[in-house]
């Protein structure tokens, strides 16, 4: 009798929680099982978020010959290409006179004092880089990736590899310094500020015959170079604010000079700097999510993306002359009358260098890394706005040949799929699983032929079985009460004698639920299992 309402329980998909504790398990373990795959259906035909990635183009900035000076190949303030204002920016190819302002600031803080530097991009892209810019990834929030096939699709990351400079600058005091700054005139009134000559020359300074000034308008000048020169204002009778930094490229060296007064800006003086313009390789990763720019180097190029390499030699072309002359510039255009941007941008890069390294802002080593990492990031930013020039000045101008070329690009874009691979392959091997079993017993069965067609699950199939098979069922129940002093009171939960065994056997042809002898052989005929043969008759 147990034995039948564990089976009418597990039938019916609920527990029967007077069943032997036993039982009562087994049904909770099949209703588990049972339940399970629909679970793992649900998880296995979710949609997930996902990633895809598609190949791509972006057009990125290229140098062609420009042999009439009106883009990339400029010389000094001219301004030949002009300015160009759009929805995406200020683009100009002489950025030290146009963008003065983002360059020095990015300079400021080129070196973190905790973690890693961003700064923006210097246009309307609204796009930051993630440590240096290497002067590349103009094409960032400027041109629109073309996708293979001309989808439609959402994209959140691209990258692409683009060539160009790894700047690398070096930084050490010269005593002997031939750049300086000197006395010209004092004010007259309080009205007119007092004037001061830069001038002077550098190591790398062309060597041509005489010079410009006097040796009393310009002491430091040697014999037979040609100085360099700019005048500087101040106010307060002083020079105290005086600061000037001077670019030279010639004899295949990219060389800078600082010279300061007596105040604020003396930790700068005589110091003078070696640029070097490394072609490399670099994958750009811009992710639009977060809207970050990242720049890896892969590694030196055998190409120069500037052509006049091909004469001057690698890293020296007309481009890296170019933007050293900006880099003078950006000193030349903003001698402010009581503080120099420039000299303030230097100073507070090297206050970080300081914090950084918990050390004194005197200590030679962090003021040359902080001048060093400084300059790099204006020489970066200087590139990085030439870059983008070429993109919105000079791509349609007929006047040189093509200004961009394609670059292959891997975008990453959103995607939907349904489960995880996990859910999947559990699903699919409890499915394998299900239809082997299905498989094993339809061979078994002999696709079922001969199985009884009684339902112990209807009632009243089981009454009139029960019924054909006598009293000894309810007898049995009733001797096993009376011997207790009880009687059955119809309560499933107090039945004795539930455990009395049972036989579905044929009598007469039809199916008769019979109590069998506690002293037969428990074999698997007992407990509603009933046997067959080709004449479904049951033993």
């Amino acid at each position: 009798m147990a034995r039948l309402r564990l089976w009418q329980s597990i039938s019916s998909f609920r527990v029967v929680w007077n069943l032997p504790i036993l039982h009562a398990g087994i049904v909770l373990g099949y209703l588990f099982l049972h339940l399970l795959p629909a679970s793992l259906w649900a998880a296995a035909l979710t949609p997930i978020s996902t990633q895809s990635t598609i190949a791509g183009t972006l057009r990125i900035p290229a140098y062609p010959p420009d042999p009439t000076g009106q883009f990339w190949n400029q010389t000094g303030w001219n301004r030949v290409g002009g300015v160009t204002r759009n929805e995406r920016g200020v683009f100009s190819y002489t950025p030290a006179a146009i963008l003065q302002g983002p360059i020095l600031n990015a300079a400021s803080s080129a070196t973190s004092v905790r973690g890693v530097t961003l700064h923006a991009k210097n246009d309307n892209s609204r796009l930051s880089y993630v440590g240096r810019s290497y002067g590349v990834g103009a094409s960032a929030g400027l041109e629109d990736i073309i996708l293979d096939g001309g989808e439609q699709v959402t994209s959140l990351l691209y990258t692409y590899e683009e060539l160009g400079y790894a700047t690398n600058v070096k930084c050490g005091r010269n005593d002997s310094s031939a750049w300086g700054v000197h006395f010209i005139r004092n004010r007259t009134t309080a009205a007119f500020p007092d004037e001061y000559l830069a001038c002077g020359v550098l190591p790398n300074s062309l060597y041509q015959a005489g010079t410009f000034f006097t040796d009393s308008g310009c002491p430091n000048l040697i014999p037979g170079y040609a100085a360099d020169w700019y005048a500087v204002l101040s106010v307060d009778a002083s020079n105290e604010h005086v600061f000037a930094l001077q670019g030279v490229s010639h004899a295949s060296r990219n060389m800078f000079a600082i010279a300061t007064g007596t105040g604020e800006y003396t930790i700068l003086d005589k110091v003078q700097c070696e640029a070097y313009f490394i072609p490399q390789t670099f994958e750009v990763s811009v992710n639009l999510t977060s809207s970050l720019i990242t720049v890896n180097p892969l590694g030196n190029s055998t190409v120069d993306i500037d052509p006049s390499a091909l004469t001057y030699g690698a890293g020296t072309g007309l481009l890296p002359r170019y933007v050293v002359g900006e880099a003078t510039y950006l000193s030349q255009g903003i001698t402010g009358l009581y503080s120099s941007a420039m000299g303030d941008t230097f100073i507070s890069n090297i206050q970080n260098v300081a914090m950084a390294r918990n050390a004194s802002v005197n200590d030679t080593s962090v003021v040359m890394d902080g001048i060093s990492s400084a300059l790099e990031s204006m020489l970066d930013d200087l590139l990085l706005s030439i870059a983008s020039a070429q993109i919105e000045i000079a791509w349609n101008d007929s006047a040189i040949a093509a200004a961009t070329t394609p670059a292959a690009t891997t975008v990453t874009v959103a995607a939907m799929r349904l489960g995880t691979f996990e859910y999947v392959a559990i699903i699919a091997t409890l499915n394998f699983l299900i239809v082997a079993t299905y498989c094993v017993e339809f061979v078994r069965t002999r696709a079922w032929r001969g199985l009884p067609l009684f339902d112990y699950n209807d009632i009243a199939s089981v009454v009139v079985a029960v019924s054909r098979g006598g009293d000894q069922l309810g007898a049995a129940i009733a001797s096993a009460h009376k011997e207790k002093g009880t009687i059955w009171t119809g309560d499933s939960a107090h039945m004795e004698g539930a455990n009395t065994r049972m036989s579905l056997r044929f009598n007469e042809g039809m199916p008769t639920l019979e109590a069998t002898d506690p002293t037969e052989e428990d074999d698997e005929d007992t407990y509603l299992k009933a046997d067959y043969d080709d004449t479904q008759k049951f033993r």
